[in-house]
């Protein structure tokens, strides 16, 4: 990490010379690494603990080498209240920390006094961010409709809106696939693993009840497991 830190900085630095005329004196760089892991880091900050030197030894260099180090933010040490910031800020650094401890719909960063003053635009990325994560819609759906915010611009209302609508959608395909299985184990007492993994790749609402009534009439698992 200590390298890879030095070279970030290396490069902001390379494009601030390539972007000003004349003799440039660089930007000073503070350089933090935050860290969203579920598990503490042992790695050191400091970038010549990355030398294979014993301490006497890198004094003798250390004029000729660079060196530095660099403030680590560890969310998984900080309790959610604790994070500092910019309502956008703490935000953002609350769902990085939800994410990876699996609390992305948690009372935390969904906090009402926190949703009424983050701006729209950082509310809408959140949106997005929930969506595309492994998360139980249904509880996220929820959590939009709990929203305390009446000016959300326009992207983020369809959006939301689109996301409670195909929770909803899910839920009745969810429901329908459900239905098919008990019909089916109710006539003929099993339901192989494998019928059910076909059924689960079948996203149609009107393929599903057309699966519904043949498993009404069908005299055989066999002859429903040729209409899948």
């Amino acid at each position: 990490m200590p390298l890879r830190v030095l070279s970030y900085m290396v490069n902001i630095w390379t494009e601030e010379v390539k972007s000003l005329p004349g003799p440039v004196r660089l930007t000073p760089i503070i350089p933090v690494v935050v860290a969203q892991d579920n598990k503490v880091w042992k790695t050191s900050t400091k970038f010549h603990d990355l030398f294979r030197l014993p301490p006497e030894k890198w004094e003798e260099v250390r004029s000729f080498m660079p060196d530095f180090h660099f403030r680590l933010l560890q969310l998984v040490e900080l309790p959610f209240e604790s994070i500092e910031g910019t309502p956008d800020g703490k935000l953002a650094l609350r769902a990085l920390k939800a994410q990876a401890v699996g609390e992305l719909l948690g009372d935390p960063v969904w906090e009402p006094s926190l949703m009424r003053v983050v701006s729209c635009e950082v509310l809408d990325y959140l949106i997005r961010y929930v969506w595309n994560q492994d998360v139980d819609k249904e509880g996220f759906c929820l959590r939009l409709k709990e929203l305390p915010r009446k000016d959300l611009n326009p992207e983020t209302m369809t959006l939301a809106q689109k996301i409670r609508e195909e929770g909803r959608e899910e839920g009745r395909e969810e429901g329908m696939r459900q239905a098919v299985w008990s019909l089916l184990e109710i006539r003929f007492e099993t339901f192989p693993e494998g019928l059910w993994e076909e059924l689960t790749h079948i996203s149609d609402m009107k393929r599903l009840e057309s699966l519904h009534r043949h498993a009404i009439r069908c005299a055989s698992l066999d002859e429903f497991a040729a209409a899948l």
